[in-house]
């Protein structure tokens, strides 16, 4: 279980310990830095700036108008000092190919000190995943 005002960095290695003994692994949401802050304060493991951000924070219908330049912008806010944060691979990001997929993922890591990256498709964009885990950095794909 987490533990209020631990101030080591979570990790990979972190969580995988963590389930290892069954502990939960506690994520939020977040946009911005009070609600990172937040986060880290009560002690939650991951920090996720999703490209729901889209429609919270930006009044968008939907979250294909997000682009990578706002991504970035609100990744780079939102991200707390222990929490492990994941930024999310906008729509169009990384549907295109593999090398898109790096450069954008990379941008996320580098501009916004992101820990992971998240990205999200059906069977399609597969390669891109492939590609993504050839620079064997931290990734988290979901699929449709």
């Amino acid at each position: 279980m987490s533990k209020i005002g631990t101030s080591a960095k979570v990790t990979i290695p972190t969580l995988r310990a963590m389930e290892g003994r069954a502990e939960p692994i506690m994520m939020v949401t977040a946009y911005d830095f009070p609600s990172g802050r937040l986060a880290d304060e009560a002690g939650l493991e991951i920090v996720l700036v999703g490209d729901s951000l889209a429609m919270t924070m930006l009044r968008q219908p939907d979250t294909l108008s997000v682009t990578m330049d706002e991504m970035l912008v609100f990744a780079r806010s939102a991200g707390p000092a222990r929490a492990m944060v994941i930024g999310d691979l906008p729509y169009g990001s990384y549907t295109v190919g593999g090398e898109d997929a790096v450069r954008n993922a990379l941008r996320l890591m580098k501009e916004a000190r992101t820990d992971a990256v998240k990205l999200e498709g059906a069977r399609a964009s597969r390669p891109s995943c492939g590609a993504w885990r050839a620079p064997a950095s931290p990734s988290w794909a979901t699929s449709a």
